[in-house]
């Protein structure tokens, strides 16, 4: 009886609104064009060299600290979803020969609901927050920092 009743409220509703009822008010729209301000002229256009001055891993490729770019690219491939299933930020460090046995854990992890995501964000905490910026690269652990807890 609820369906039937919401069918009919929906079919009586969509007679009721109709697109001729509607106007659009120009001049309001053009006053909201004429008080915004163009993006594009702050920002430019963002090539991959600016994108990378931006995130700071010029200068971390500069002094060949590869746990920093690591961190930064394994974040950046979790919010674009590559980080759920392959662990680019191991493979930049060096896995220690143990490569495919890494990238099967995180593979296996994604599929289980994106949880790489989160051990690839906490890969990316710890080596962020590494003073000796040489302590995981060629670590063939799964959870390389797991000896740090």
């Amino acid at each position: 009886m609820k369906n039937i009743i919401l069918i009919i409220a929906a079919v009586v509703f969509s007679f009721q609104m109709q697109a001729s009822k509607y106007q659009l008010n120009e001049i309001s729209l053009e006053e909201a064009f004429a008080q915004s301000f163009d993006l594009t002229t702050q920002i430019g256009l963002m090539d991959a060299r600016s994108i990378a001055l931006e995130f700071g891993i010029s200068r971390a490729i500069e002094q060949d600290d590869k746990q920093t770019v690591a961190a930064i690219v394994g974040i950046v491939s979790v919010f674009t979803g590559i980080g759920l299933f392959i662990p680019l930020h191991r493979f930049i460090l060096g896995t220690g020969g143990k490569g495919a046995l890494i990238f099967f854990a995180y593979f296996g992890l994604g599929c289980l609901g994106g949880l790489s995501g989160l051990l690839t964000l906490a890969d990316c905490l710890f080596l962020l927050l590494d003073d000796t910026k040489s302590t995981y690269i060629g670590s063939g652990e799964i959870l390389m920092w797991a000896g740090d807890i």
